[in-house]
């Protein structure tokens, strides 16, 4: 399984993004070598209008550590393919 990217067309930003999550094939497990993170998001692309830096928002907050993920090979074989991947 390759990398797959969600594309994205908004008033203000044109682009794409991809998540890996550590224990799937499709993530390379060198993304997380040496960190303790369990995910990653990458969004490349560009913004239509200048837009000042401290405007932006990636609408992720997390109160507290995510826990209880569920096991990647569930994620890898039955989520994403739920989800049309």
């Amino acid at each position: 399984m390759g990398v797959l990217f969600v594309l994205m067309d908004r008033s203000l930003f044109q682009g794409q993004a991809c998540m890996f999550v550590r224990g799937l094939p499709s993530s390379p497990e060198h993304l997380f070598q040496g960190s303790k993170r369990r995910s990653l998001i990458a969004v490349q692309g560009r913004f239509k209008r200048p837009t000042p830096f401290n405007n932006l928002c990636t609408r992720q907050v997390f109160e507290r550590p995510i826990r209880n993920l569920p096991a990647a090979w569930l994620v890898n074989n039955v989520l994403l393919r739920v989800c049309g991947y």
